[in-house]
């Protein structure tokens, strides 16, 4: 727009000029003056840049090529003023988005908090209905203490995924079935943040095994390692579960 603006007073007055004669004393010396009252006799501060002032005995300030020069210059000034303008504001646009990424990040921090008493009394309460639906031999109450992506790691043996898979690893249908008799848990240490937590504890069973008729009455010792997951009704539900045979 500067540029334009340049372009078009330049353009008026070398048409001016071009209508008077420059050896002359009226009309010209009357648009030496106008020149000089704009300001544009010096189009630029750099001194290298610099022109003298529009004079009848200073014929290059009449010359076309002189003027096509400083139009030139003129809107080269213009257009490298603009783009400065526009490049700092791109700056300033990406240094408040970088603020704002920071806020966000800041406050997503703040916002993961310890878990409270509430959320350990709930965890308990989940690891009990999981202990209890052993005991009574409750397929849907065991399942029913996990996430639907659950994944459990028995010690020695590959991962088991989701809760068909979670189904078919404790409760086969092959014809065997496993009784709790007894199952005592220790637990150890329950913690977390935010939506996450894990509890670590040991365990001490007795179950009895039958399958095609025949039964074994079994005890062992184990040490268990769960991630707990926070649902949106506020329970916790087990995520990920490992354990290990405990031998000596």
């Amino acid at each position: 727009m500067r540029g334009a603006v340049i372009f078009d007073y330049w353009t008026q007055y070398r048409r001016s000029i071009s209508t008077h004669d420059i050896g002359g004393t009226g009309a010209a010396q009357d648009t030496s003056r106008d020149a000089r009252s704009t300001g544009l006799e010096e189009p630029c501060s750099d001194d290298s840049f610099r022109t003298k002032p529009a004079t009848i005995a200073d014929s290059t300030t009449h010359d076309p090529e002189y003027l096509d020069r400083t139009i030139l210059r003129l809107g080269f000034m213009a257009t490298t003023s603009l783009l400065s303008a526009r490049l700092s504001a791109v700056i300033q646009a990406a240094a408040l988005a970088a603020m704002a990424t920071l806020v966000s990040c800041r406050d997503s921090a703040s916002a993961v908090r310890p878990l409270s008493d509430d959320d350990r009394r709930a965890i308990r309460a989940n690891d009990s209905t999981y202990v209890s639906a052993w005991m009574r031999d409750d397929t849907s109450g065991v399942l029913s203490t996990l996430t639907a992506d659950a994944v459990l790691v028995p010690g020695g043996m590959q991962p088991v995924r989701g809760l068909a898979g979670a189904r078919a690893f404790w409760f086969p249908q092959d014809g065997s079935h496993t009784k709790l008799s007894t199952f005592n848990r220790s637990i150890d240490e329950i913690d977390g943040t935010g939506d996450v937590a894990y509890i670590r504890g040991s365990d001490s069973l007795r179950f009895t095994y039958s399958k095609d008729g025949a039964t074994q009455d079994q005890s062992l010792r184990s040490i268990t390692l769960a991630i707990v997951r926070r649902q949106r009704d506020g329970s916790w539900r087990i995520s990920r579960m490992m354990w290990a045979t405990v031998t000596h």
